[in-house]
């Protein structure tokens, strides 16, 4: 991973490189290759078996690539001959061979344009953008990042719509323009995931990372950094795993939790080091500098900071370039060296140029300007066109109808009006049905939403009453008893047996009392009613995350407990607490993430988990109160739910209500 969380992508790819057992597929394909025909399928099963081999041996990768654009050239197979470039781009990148990557990518710009493939260009447009960025040539890369995302939103390609905006949010991420950067990363994780892309899902994860990290946002980004991590292992490639422990170790490093960082670091340019990412070699060495100055090993973190410069300046690298020249300055401050640090200073500074965020900022949505009305035109010109059609049609069709009038005008005029008379008279009949048959679902729907609501406010009362019981009631007399047995105590004369047992009962005293305050405060928490929907909710996971149950993890963007009635917040509450209830029950899980967004009048939920998961199939015919009571609640707020969960690949709840201040 660079820096700046950005990866060298490769759109056209395959994805044979995520089986877990990859021999065993190898050796499939080479069975296959060997009884193949000379054609476009063996030339697929070459550039297959390449990507299987790209991960771990990048030589054997190159030599079935080789042999794949041989054939590609010999059969004229457009596919072939610009899947070739990708695979070969992305090693001579991470050679740092940027010159060499660059006009291979402007060959197979050209290739995908005389073959009229959108999908083609759309990824050399985006190959050609990581290139100039690597360059450091950030406006180009910019302007062809931006004809990517006009060509793959065209096509309403989302699996690679998600990778391109992951590298813009990189961008953004660099410049540290936060708020860009965070549509950005909604854009590049939601269009993954819908797109079913655990490419574009690692880099908008780890750009993310970079961007909570700015934020001071730890907690957050390390579980972000996380989540990219289990895709890389899931998926078995070495680029995601590094570039997500490089994430994972900045967090640690900002955090001085020192305890992991050194092994990670090892870890990163053993996994760089096997695919040659010359960048991710220079990442490792840099925070095992960053690790050692932080121990004020100061000699090995001289060390390391000067091979991480030299590999840099050696392949011409800029990211990261302004970090060790920094860090080298503070070791040499740290040493008394102040001619160094200025020096070093000086290079960092002169580096990092003061005006390119602005200037970049700018540039850049002149082009999204630009690409909008593009966009617009192309609508615009293709609704013209159908509405000539349509209009040509119905001039045929109409000259067609005078035609037969005119010849069956005497016979045919009675049966017409019959007929036209008949129709009329069924279409009123059908409208009418329809009328009945839509107010009857409506009554329907409005008995249901009648019902649904008088069970949750009914709930909600119960509730509100059995917690004021148990606490004011119940509550006072053992509190009551309590006082009286401490007060008894005092001048009672006992055994030390009767005085150990006496202390006993007390204990279990102090138990009940306890007990009986956290199922008050289940059923109706102080928060809730006090502070509001967010504190609730906070207090709520952070209990959960004390009790040692789990990890969880609570965010929140953009809410306003003021605007939100208190009926609808505690029916959200509701329905959070009873997905997490059934995470603790039966997930088994380690982690888990609760995420609430507003938008508008909108709120977006997530809750997710790393447990064992569970086929989603059962819940069809699932008669459980829980799932259930969770459906009547969603439905009442005019909400959607999505649940996605396989075995052994944790659980994820989203939900969706539209309008929370109606």
């Amino acid at each position: 991973m660079k820096a700046l969380g950005l990866i060298i992508i490769l759109l056209n790819a395959t994805v044979a490189l995520c089986q877990p057992n990859w021999k065993l597929y190898r050796d499939s394909l080479l069975t296959r290759l060997a009884h193949q025909k000379e054609d476009s399928d063996m030339v697929e099963t070459l550039l297959y078996i390449g990507n299987l081999y790209q991960a771990n041996l990048p030589d054997s990768a190159m030599y079935y690539y080789q042999k794949g654009n041989e054939w590609s050239n010999k059969l004229n197979y457009t596919r072939g001959k610009l899947r070739f470039i990708a695979c070969k781009v992305e090693i001579l990148e991470r050679a740092a061979r940027f010159d060499e990557a660059l006009q291979l990518t402007l060959q197979a710009v050209s290739i995908a344009e005389k073959a009229n493939n959108p999908n083609m260009l759309g990824g050399a447009y985006n190959n050609v953008a990581e290139i100039y960025l690597d360059k450091g040539d950030i406006e180009k890369a910019l302007l062809y990042y931006q004809k990517a995302v006009a060509v793959f939103e065209s096509e309403r390609n989302k699996f690679k719509l998600g990778i391109v905006y992951g590298n813009i949010l990189g961008v953004y991420v660099s410049i540290e323009d936060r708020e860009k950067a965070y549509q950005y990363a909604l854009k590049a994780i939601s269009n993954s995931r819908e797109g079913h892309s655990d490419y574009g899902e690692a880099i908008g994860l780890e750009n993310l990372s970079a961007l909570l990290m700015k934020m001071k946002k730890y907690d957050s980004a390390l579980l972000v950094s996380n989540q990219a991590y289990a895709i890389g292992v899931r998926v078995n490639d070495k680029t995601y795993q590094s570039g997500a422990l490089s994430c994972i170790n900045e967090v640690l490093l900002a955090t001085n939790q020192l305890y992991k960082v050194e092994k990670n670091a090892i870890e990163i340019e053993r996994l760089s080091t096997s695919v040659d990412d010359k960048q991710g070699v220079a990442v490792a060495r840099y925070q095992l500098g960053q690790y050692y100055f932080k121990k004020k090993a100061y000699t090995q973190a001289r060390r390391y900071s000067a091979e991480a410069l030299a590999i840099l300046t050696e392949n011409k690298l800029r990211p990261i370039l302004e970090d060790v020249h920094g860090l080298i300055g503070n070791i040499a401050l740290a040493t008394g060296n102040i001619s160094l640090f200025e020096s070093e200073k000086g290079l960092a500074d002169s580096i990092k140029d003061a005006g390119v965020s602005n200037k970049i900022l700018k540039y850049n949505q002149q082009l999204e300007a630009a690409y909008s009305l593009n966009k617009k035109q192309a609508e615009i010109n293709n609704l013209n066109k159908e509405k000539e059609i349509t209009a040509l049609m119905l001039r045929q069709r109409y000259t067609t109808i005078l035609v037969l009038a005119a010849s069956l005008m005497v016979l045919g005029l009675l049966g017409f009006l019959y007929y036209r008379n008949s129709q009329q008279k069924s279409r009123l009949l059908l409208a009418k049905d329809a009328l009945k048959a839509q107010r009857i679902r409506e009554l329907e729907q409005e008995k249901h939403l009648l019902a649904t609501e008088s069970v949750l406010q009914g709930q909600e009362q119960e509730r509100q009453r059995l917690a004021k019981d148990l606490h004011d009631g119940l509550g006072g007399i053992l509190s009551s008893t309590k006082y009286s047995f401490s007060t008894m105590k005092n001048y009672l004369i006992v055994t030390e047996e009767n005085a150990a047992a006496f202390e006993r009962s007390m204990g279990m005293l102090d138990k009940s009392i306890s007990e009986l305050r956290r199922v008050a405060h289940n059923m109706m928490p102080e928060a809730l009613m006090k502070f509001g929907l967010d504190t609730a909710l906070q207090d709520f996971c952070t209990g959960i995350t004390q009790s040692g149950a789990l990890q969880l993890v609570y965010q929140s963007f953009e809410m306003d407990d003021a605007t939100i009635p208190q009926s609808k917040a505690s029916i959200i509450y509701r329905i959070i607490q009873e997905l997490m209830n059934n995470t603790l029950k039966h997930a088994e899980a380690k982690n888990a993430l609760v995420q609430i967004i507003r938008t508008g009048n909108s709120i977006s939920i997530t809750v997710e988990d790393d447990g064992k998961g569970f086929d989603v199939n059962i819940l069809k015919d699932s008669n459980g109160i829980g799932y259930s009571n969770l459906q009547s609640r969603v439905a009442y707020l005019d909400g959607s739910i999505d649940i996605q969960s396989n075995i052994g690949k944790g659980t994820s709840v989203h939900i969706e209500i539209p309008d929370i201040a109606g």
